[in-house]
């Protein structure tokens, strides 16, 4: 059931953004990821979590300007 309404949501975000800014918002998960497991897990986040967060999101942030540029 989980997986149908995944693919609802996506083919859904597809529609409005496109399937290559969709796409990219797949680089999120991890750090939703991340966010979860700290507040339900009780996880540690280590500087190596930080690192790699902040690194994903350069990434993200990086292809998103260089698009608007052209």
């Amino acid at each position: 059931m989980a997986c149908a309404g995944c693919f609802v949501i996506w083919n859904y975000s597809c529609s409005i953004l496109g399937s290559v800014r969709t796409n990219q918002y797949v680089y999120l998960n991890p750090i939703a990821t991340i966010i979860f497991s700290a507040i339900i897990l009780h996880e540690r986040i280590t500087p190596f979590i930080v690192l790699g967060t902040i690194l994903t999101l350069s990434g993200l942030i990086i292809s998103e300007y260089k698009k608007k540029e052209s």
